[in-house]
């Protein structure tokens, strides 16, 4: 099983750096430079850029009722793109007047393609779609995230008209013209129009109907081509001018009646030259403003572009003294700050680093030498970031923040090696060259298994994956270069700036003694009772004990946890002292393990025959596949019953040693670690304090512009009144408004920023019919949500009300309110079949009558008003205060086929009525979903816990189905990918090792130590009350490397001693002498570089933390019970190796000519 490790022939590169320096000194000379460059050119954002495989297909159709929009046009378009391939969700919006259908593909499609693919398949059903319906706007999307910026404009004696048209037209080319810049959105403001409104009474008096009014501008109010014609030699066009003039000219336009006389437009109605009705308002600190938002495309830097943008501004204001433009809110500013204070933790982190080095080694050189290690690693990184198009944001800053402290192990390692050979009496360049090689196995074994932990994070799959494809480059090409500077530079600096220093013996620091104590008694004491009862009630007792404390201090829970760790404990140091030194015989866990394999040899033979527990789904009967599974079940467990019962036998009687209790012990360690896991909420990202709260309003279905403006404006005046709010800016629409609340800087107020939401959401309650919540759905911003789906509305509806109304109930949630149960006002018009069939009036004449004259024609047909460049559309449609009853409705006039116009109620019935405010539909079935805010300290998993255990949860009507969307389903790709990330990479890490120890066993000595990682992280983010997030998943995956780097250490070292000569028990305790101490100086440093972010130094502290402290805790517990475990396990398995080797070599024995049974043979 085990070829013999030789001592391969290693150092030459090492030995050639030192031979050779100059051309190692000028690579790293010109990677210092090109990597400067890059750190300057590097782009800033907030997240990766994440190239989204979405299409969206938009449609509209002027003043239609979203229930006739999803059936006319919302299913017949999701139908006709769900047959393109790679489709992986459809999802509809249908709101008044616009459908929007977003496609999302599989990742890794080719876009351009899948755009025109939904192109084509569109354009297939536009026969079947109604008429009015105007052309749809197909578009992947291009913008990234949020607004970059958000600005306010104000003008002495302007109008909101014109400042729209500022905005739209001055500013837009401006900030548009910006590299980077996707698009620019007005917020608020009016746009330009000229309103035609008729009176009702003139236009019965006239027997001429709205529409007909609107049908003869648009024909005689516009400028057509009229052909060409060969004047005087020349060809000269001609042109049909038949626009208006001017307003006055516009006003005189004559009207043709159907008795052959014709009336002049102004005296039907007025005709103004004013803006349309205002549908949006923005407000900044309860002042009324028009505002603009700048959006980034993806690939662009969010700092560049932001900074190109201000200039920009800068410009217009210089141009145009008398506008006030004000920048108002910018998320580039939290950015901005974040990449500031990860660069801060990181100098912070690796001054730290060295000083450990430094404290350590007493060796000002060998600390300078160490330093060195991390920009020379760096820097190389930020050049192959750079041309791999790369950014600094959150994640990369994250893998750079984690890897600092590993950057500098490789150097110390090395320097360390080379530092002991040159106390023990060697001259600095003979030590570095021996030392060197004698470490370089290590080194490269270490650098390796880091490597293939961290890989596999970039190939995740889903947005997780492209999310941490820069986390992935970032980590394994700092820890790649750390490598090729510990194995170049950092011997060639050894070998020419170390001094020798004839009386400074390598003395051992003051805990060597007592460690090596502790593994001598591990490896060859007796297993006393005593030790394993003690051991047993102080750990597991004494971690339970803890933890519940934890739980009743936090949550008021865990008394019963506390309860069994105090018994524990007790019963653990009762019956130590009661059974005192008798020795722990074989019998003991041979037994155990007897009983177990025969109970589960039991259960696979009685399996077939048992029947199904009652709560589970009837399943079909058992076929001979299950009884023949079952029959090799036992057959596995009853062998190892027999196997377990010949050692018993054998062996029951002998006394145990020390070994196998700690090796007893990693192994309760781990299940308790297992334990404590379960204990651990979880999260996608948790929610942090960025100083910008997010409060989204809604008012009941039907509420005005300006009923929805008055409750903004009553939010912001008691904003003002809050000592922790610097500004506010609202976006406000019909019913609803969104509230951008900018909080002061943290450390000058007293709530954090989810307290003072949670204070000021009491206040927003407190109107009525009024629904507020805070955060954004995502990102960590304190929203879940929960979406049922049904193609059945009324079953839909019916159990989105009940969620909503058990979650109401639940402590652990805050403003439940359903996005989608909400039903408006409308007037309902039917035709009366006889009467319009008599009169020859169709639905469409009756449909278009009432919409020309409430809210005018469909944009895309109205008649334009040239002025210059510009054109204005012009509005027919009847007065205000003829839109204001129904009545006036009834009485509009509808052309029939006798040429008279009769009113509408003569051909169709008016009555009020409901329908839906808005449909979502996801993968071509209408969804219901419930929203609610999480208070303070309540991580998303319990609440989504507390959610699914409600009894409409495990009850859903027949039909209704929960879809786990949004940030649920990001959390469980995530939890899957990180998983199988973790497993491919321990895979990997074995590989790796079989490769360089040309072992199959000496990896599984090293991979024991593993588990001995997570119990640490688990308990530390426990009592820190930290969530298992995505940060926390993060540094468990560090974690397996930097155990198997403390494994590999000890392990290499046995080797070579024992490859030597040296008797094993010999070799292990001089490996652990050896390599002990920098073993607990690469973890020391590793532990001090993650201490500014641990301890919340920065901005961003929420998303960081987690990592840092499951990354600490780990390292305490695997450092301090691997220097016992590891040596401990190679015991066990070396003897394992050797039994297997002593009855399988005879089978695996290569035959050579000098073999002498061969030559017999012959």
């Amino acid at each position: 099983m085990n070829s013999p490790v030789t001592p391969p022939n290693r150092g030459t590169i090492s030995s050639w750096s030192i031979r050779n320096p100059i051309p190692t000194v000028l690579f790293f000379i010109v990677m210092t430079i090109v990597g400067w460059g890059a750190f300057q050119a590097l782009r800033i954002n907030n997240f990766p850029d994440i190239d989204l495989p979405v299409v969206t297909a938009t449609y509209v159709q002027s003043g239609a009722a979203p229930a006739e929009l999803e059936t006319q046009v919302t299913r017949r378009v999701e139908d006709a793109v769900s047959g393109i391939g790679s489709v992986k969700h459809i999802t509809s919006y249908v709101n008044d007047g616009v459908s929007t259908t977003a496609i999302e593909f599989q990742l890794g499609v080719d876009l351009e393609k899948a755009t025109n693919d939904v192109r084509n398949a569109v354009a297939q059903i536009r026969s079947d779609l109604p008429a009015d319906v105007q052309d749809p706007i197909i578009r992947r999307e291009e913008a990234s995230g949020e607004a970059l910026i958000n600005y306010i404009i104000r003008g002495d004696g302007l109008n909101p008209e014109q400042l729209s048209w500022f905005v739209d037209n001055d500013i837009s080319k401006k900030i548009l013209a910006n590299k980077g810049v996707a698009k620019l959105s007005r917020i608020g403001g009016v746009a330009r129009e000229i309103r035609i409104q008729l009176d009702p009474a003139r236009l019965a008096g006239q027997g001429i109907t709205a529409a007909e009014v609107s049908n003869q501008l648009r024909a005689t109010n516009v400028n057509l081509p009229g052909g060409r014609l060969e004047v005087g030699g020349s060809e000269q066009s001609i042109r049909t001018l038949g626009n208006a003039g001017s307003v006055d000219a516009l006003r005189e336009t004559r009207i043709a009646l159907s008795n052959g006389g014709s009336v002049r437009l102004g005296d039907l109605g007025q005709v103004i030259d004013t803006w349309g009705e205002p549908r949006e308002r923005a407000r900044f600190n309860g002042n009324e403003v028009v505002g603009f938002a700048v959006y980034r495309s993806i690939g662009s830097s969010e700092v560049d572009v932001a900074d190109s943008v201000r200039k920009s501004m800068d410009a217009i204001r210089k141009a145009h003294p008398n506008m006030v433009i004000e920048e108002v809110t910018a998320s580039v500013d939290w950015v901005k700050e974040s990449y500031l204070a990860s660069m801060e933790t990181l100098l912070i982190g690796a001054a730290l680093a060295v000083f450990v080095v430094w404290l350590f080694l007493r060796d000002l050189r060998a600390t300078f030498v160490s330093a060195v290690a991390m920009p020379m690693s760096l820097l190389p990184t930020f050049f192959v970031m750079y041309v791999i198009n790369d950014s600094f944001n959150i994640v990369s800053l994250l893998a750079l923040s984690l890897t600092i402290g590993i950057l500098v192990d490789d150097a110390i390692v090395e320097i360390e090696n080379i530092v002991r050979h040159i106390r023990d009496g060697k001259k600095p360049y003979d030590a570095a060259i021996e030392a060197a090689d004698e470490i370089g196995l290590a080194v490269v074994a270490t650098t390796a298994t880091i490597i293939a932990v961290f890989a596999p994070v970039g190939f995740m799959p889903g947005i997780v994956g492209q999310f941490f494809k820069s986390f992935a480059v970032a980590a394994c090409v700092s820890v790649f270069f750390s490598l090729v500077v510990a194995r170049t530079l950092t011997p060639l600096m050894g070998a020419y700036l170390m001094r020798a220093n004839p009386g400074k013996e390598h003395d051992d620091p003051f805990w060597m003694k007592g460690y090596l104590s502790s593994l001598r008694w591990g490896l060859e004491s007796p297993l006393y009772w005593r030790t394993l009862l003690w051991t047993v009630g102080i750990t597991v007792g004494g971690v339970l004990l803890l933890i519940g404390a934890v739980e009743f201090v936090g949550k008021g829970a865990g008394l019963m946890t506390g309860a069994v760790g105090l018994g524990v404990l007790v019963i653990g140091l009762g019956l130590g002292l009661i059974s005192g030194r008798a020795e722990v015989h074989a019998r003991w866990p041979l037994g155990l393990m007897l009983l177990g394999f025969a109970a589960l040899a039991l259960l696979m033979a009685a399996g077939p025959f048992m029947p199904p527990p009652p709560s589970a789904p009837a399943a079909p009967p058992k076929g001979v596949g299950a009884f023949i599974g079952a029959g090799i079940g036992f057959a596995i467990f009853a062998a190892l019953a027999y196997g377990v019962w010949t050692l018993l036998r054998k062996h029951g009687g002998d006394a145990m040693k020390m070994r196998w209790g700690i090796l007893m012990a990693g192994i309760g360690f781990f299940v308790l670690s297992i334990f404590i896991s379960s204990k651990l909420p979880g999260e996608f990202i948790p929610v942090g304090d960025n100083g910008r709260s997010f409060l989204s309003i809604e008012m009941p279905p039907g509420t005005r512009l300006d009923e929805t403006d008055a409750v903004v404006i009553s939010v912001m005046e008691e904003l003002k009144k809050r000592p922790e709010v610097k500004s506010a800016f609202a976006s406000v629409d019909l019913r609803k408004a969104n509230l951008t609340i900018n909080l002061i800087p943290r450390h000058e107020r007293k709530l954090t920023q989810q307290q003072f939401e949670s204070d000021f959401n009491t206040f927003v309650s407190r109107y009525p019919g009024v629904r507020a919540s805070f955060g954004q759905e995502g990102g960590g911003g304190g929203v879940i949500s929960f979406t049922l789906a049904s193609d059945d509305p009324v079953a839909l509806e019916r159990a989105s009300r009940e969620l909503e109304r058990q979650m109401r109930g639940l402590s652990s949630l805050r403003n439940v309110f359903s996005a989608s149960n909400l039903s408006r006002p409308e007037v309902l018009v039917t035709p009366k079949p006889d009467q319009a069939a008599l009169m020859g009036v169709s639905s469409q004449a009756i449909s278009q009558a009432a919409r020309v004259a409430t809210v005018g024609d469909f944009d895309q047909i109205l008649a334009k008003y040239n002025i210059g460049d510009r054109q204005v559309p012009i509005r027919v449609l009847m007065d205000t205060q003829a839109r204001t009853a129904v009545e006036t409705l009834a009485e509009l006039k509808v052309p029939t086929n006798t040429g008279v116009p009769v009113p509408l109620e003569a051909v169709a019935d008016v009555r009020f009525g409901s329908g839906p405010i808005q449909i979502t539909r996801i993968d071509r079935s209408r969804t219901a979903t419930v929203k609610a805010n999480l208070p303070e300290g309540v991580p998303a998993g319990i609440a989504q816990d507390a959610v699914r255990n409600l009894p409409i949860m495990k009850n859903l009507p027949e039909g209704v189905q929960e879809l786990v969307t949004g940030d649920q389903e990001s959390q469980a790709e995530m939890a899957t990918g990180f998983m199988v990330a973790i497993g491919t990479g321990i895979m990997l890490m074995y590989v790796v090792l079989v490769l360089l120890f040309r072992s199959f066993t000496i990896p599984i000595t090293i991979l024991t130590a593993l588990p001995l990682s997570f119990g640490g992280a688990f308990f530390l983010l426990l009592i820190t009350d930290k969530s298992l997030s995505m940060p926390a998943l993060i540094g468990l995956i560090m974690l397996t490397g930097i155990a198997a780097k403390n494994s590999i250490l000890l392990v290499e070292y046995a080797l070579e001693a024992i490859n030597r000569g040296m008797p094993r028990m010999d070799a292990l305790m001089d490996a652990a002498h050896k390599r002990a101490r920098p073993i607990l100086m690469t973890t020391v440093a590793m532990g001090a570089g993650m201490l500014p972010i641990a301890v919340g130094w920065g901005a961003d502290v929420a998303f960081r933390a987690p990592m840092a402290i499951a990354v600490i805790g780990g390292l305490i517990t695997s450092t301090l019970l691997s220097l016992l475990f590891v040596p401990v396990a190679y015991t066990l398995v070396d003897d394992f190796a050797q039994f297997l080797g002593r009855h399988t070599r005879k089978y695996f024995r290569a035959q050579k000519e000098s073999d002498p049974e061969t030559v017999a043979g012959e």
